[in-house]
């Protein structure tokens, strides 16, 4: 359960209050401490979310980049096998937000009903709903086709 950040700042103070005569150290004191913690704190978030929209931003830029080269080498759905058309959509078999790359090797193109589906999931998750059949015949196109199969996102239980 998520606690609420005035819940979890008012916990933080009253901890702080607590420690204070540990640490030698007035209540003010370790207040405006906890206090710089805290802003230390948010500017560390802010300057990671400000690196990873700046790598994501890259990501998608490669992508578009690579999408003619990876659309020439495909003419059916990497997950259904059905022919591709104009509604067809390039997908990142390991999604950007998962640390998927716009690299080649990491882009296919699905219909937009499989796409759709998958709707950003990790590669194996998505796996996950189909027959084992299909998962096998999925990864076999994608092995032909010299794409990355995510394999750090692979549980022991769930190995082909």
């Amino acid at each position: 359960m998520k606690i609420p950040l005035y819940d979890a700042t008012f916990k933080l103070f009253e901890q702080v209050l607590c420690c204070a005569s540990t640490f030698d150290r007035t209540p003010e004191e370790m207040v405006n401490y906890a206090i710089r913690i805290g802003e230390v704190f948010q500017e560390k978030v802010e300057e990671n979310l400000r690196k990873w929209s700046d790598w994501s931003k890259e990501q998608y830029l490669l992508a578009e980049r690579n999408r003619l080269l990876v659309r020439a080498a495909q003419t059916h759905c990497v997950y259904c096998e059905q022919p591709l058309d104009g509604t067809s959509h390039m997908d990142h078999i390991r999604p950007i937000k998962c640390g998927g790359t716009g690299e080649i090797t990491n882009l296919v193109y699905a219909c937009a009903k499989c796409n759709l589906s998958k709707n950003g999931q990790h590669f194996w998750k998505y796996l996950e709903t189909k027959t084992k059949t299909v998962q096998s015949q999925i990864i076999r196109r994608l092995q032909k086709l010299g794409k990355q199969i995510p394999i750090d996102e692979l549980e022991p239980a769930n190995q082909l």
